[in-house]
């Protein structure tokens, strides 16, 4: 991926916040788009602990495969941009396999201008790290209390024909409840943007 280094950086330096996402977007003098997006797992999911179920399991892929859906962002009509391609995984020491990648050949293309919201409950991918207690002179301790906290990283590639002037994240916040505020980074060759998007501000606009 060409998506600077700086901008990877502050992306994936997402401070552990529930409700909180971060979102990187780069765009280069070709027209290819790539989009970077991070979650805590509760805010994706809704619970911070490995899935106890086969059903909590399924939850967990059904939102990961809503969130690889590339209809969730919205282009300005005139950028004719397509899908290419996307993953996801989890942030974690110990990453489960949450969901396959997706490529412009097993969906839809990308249509500019609509957003159509994956309507999909949510589940979960965490992994605990547990602490074990040390037995100092004869003596076992209790082991510390798990620490719960992981990530959701989604990466995603777009051709576009045209330079992009805004984009639209409802179909985003549409599929993620929980989702309070998502900060946004744009770089491309020229500049860069940043914005604070909620659910009821959805959009950035770039210029140009």
């Amino acid at each position: 991926m060409f998506l600077p280094l700086a901008l990877t950086g502050a992306v994936f330096a997402l401070q552990h916040v529930h409700g909180v996402g971060t979102a990187g977007i780069a765009a280069d003098a070709n027209g290819r788009v790539e989009i970077l997006l991070e979650l805590p797992s509760d805010t994706a999911f809704g619970f911070e602990r490995a899935p106890r179920s086969e059903e909590e399991m399924e939850h967990i892929q059904s939102v990961t495969a809503s969130l690889t859906r590339p209809e969730i962002f919205g282009f300005n009509t005139d950028a004719g941009c397509q899908f290419v391609s996307a993953q996801a995984r989890s942030v974690d020491p110990e990453p489960l396999d949450i969901a396959p990648a997706t490529d412009a050949h097993e969906t839809h293309d990308h249509h500019d201008g609509h957003d159509e919201h994956a309507h999909e409950e949510h589940g979960h991918d965490d992994h605990a790290h547990e602490e074990h207690g040390h037995d100092h002179h004869g003596h076992d301790h209790a082991a510390p209390a798990e620490t719960t906290h992981s990530d959701l990283g989604l990466s995603y590639v777009f051709q576009c024909e045209n330079a992009l002037r805004s984009l639209d994240l409802t179909g985003v916040f549409n599929t993620l409840p929980r989702l309070e505020t998502l900060d946004v980074t744009y770089l491309d060759d020229r500049r860069q943007t940043a914005a604070e998007l909620t659910p009821t501000r959805t959009r950035i606009d770039l210029g140009r």
